[in-house]
């Protein structure tokens, strides 16, 4: 009974290096990101110089300081809520009406939203490094 109990541990033990290694090795243990909206994943992977499909990971979208992706027909922000670095974002021209990815963003200091369907801005009201705020052409009373 002793010997399977170390042999567990032993298991568990060497998965957990194996792990590491691929860690250590620039193999990626950062969680992937969903990002649904086909046009806004394109332009990420070219944002991040990653070919088409790549895998695009939590702290890949880190790396992110300035983002525009001006008329692209995006319409789902999803994804970006992972851009914790970002301060400029530029999405003018596009089809976007809901703006809670971006609630937690708190570097934003400069976000371009001219000519959107955005109507509530509610979701920007934690980003108080926002110094910079467009909404021209949008919903928004």
């Amino acid at each position: 009974m002793v010997n399977r109990v170390v042999n567990r541990k032993t298991v568990v033990d060497m998965v957990v290096l194996i792990l590491l290694g691929f860690c250590l090795q620039g193999i990626s243990c950062s969680p992937l990101v969903n990002i649904p909206d086909h046009r806004l994943r394109m332009q990420i992977e070219w944002a991040l110089e990653k070919k088409s499909g790549a895998r695009i990971t939590e702290a890949d979208m880190a790396t992110l300081t300035k983002f525009d992706p001006l008329r692209r027909s995006i319409s789902d922000l999803t994804g970006l809520e992972f851009a914790t670095n970002l301060t400029s974002l530029y999405l003018w021209d596009n089809e976007i009406s809901d703006l809670s990815p971006l609630s937690g963003l708190t570097n934003l200091t400069s976000l371009y939203l001219w000519d959107n369907p955005v109507s509530d801005i509610s979701s920007l009201s934690g980003l108080t490094n926002l110094t910079s705020l467009h909404l021209g052409d949008n919903l928004v009373s």
